[in-house]
């Protein structure tokens, strides 16, 4: 049961996870509805999840948010935490043609994963919070997060984006994957 708090994220098939959200202004900022999602998704990225948007929490606007918590570091080669941060109607340009395919998983598709292809390196344009410009460029796990949660706000799941046949339920992970790994 989720607590008073939170509210629940959206599963694939409710309508609101397929539609493009439209562009906040800088005045939607300050609104009751963009200040109680912000509160809305960064408590619900305090329970284990790295990526999250707003259309997941209920709410048809451009914010994401994302975070790295320390024990993450390791397993995507990091040299530091990256602590809970909101993009604000985030675009994102891939950097030259390099993609990698790995597995990803979503909230809004409990206990599945596929691979996906996304962009190795992306420069993003977004705002804060607070509606100051943001411009940096992201790599690896990061880069694929906020590819992932922009799909999310254009009405995209990463199974329209997966790779033919790879989906699968996250109980076989284990079995199949390291079985193959050892069999190599």
């Amino acid at each position: 049961m989720f607590s008073s708090f939170q509210k629940k994220i959206l599963k694939a098939g409710h309508p609101l996870l397929r539609i493009p959200c439209a562009p906040l202004t800088k005045s939607d900022l300050s609104s009751p509805e963009t200040l109680n999602c912000l509160s809305l998704l960064k408590r619900n990225l305090q329970n284990d999840i790295i990526g999250l948007s707003a259309p997941q929490v209920g709410y048809s606007l451009r914010i994401l948010g994302y975070r790295l918590p320390s024990n993450l570091l390791k397993e995507y080669n990091l040299a530091c935490e990256i602590p809970t941060t909101f993009l604000i109607n985030p675009t994102y340009l891939g950097i030259g043609s390099t993609k990698s395919i790995k597995y990803e998983s979503c909230s809004s598709v409990p206990g599945f994963n596929a691979l996906v292809s996304r962009y190795e390196r992306i420069q993003v344009q977004s705002w804060d919070a607070y509606g100051s410009s943001l411009d940096f460029e992201a790599s690896g796990i990061l880069s694929r997060i906020i590819q992932h949660e922009v799909d999310h706000l254009q009405g995209v799941l990463y199974t329209e984006r997966m790779i033919n046949k790879s989906l699968r339920h996250d109980s076989y992970i284990d079995e199949y994957e390291f079985a193959h790994l050892n069999n190599s």
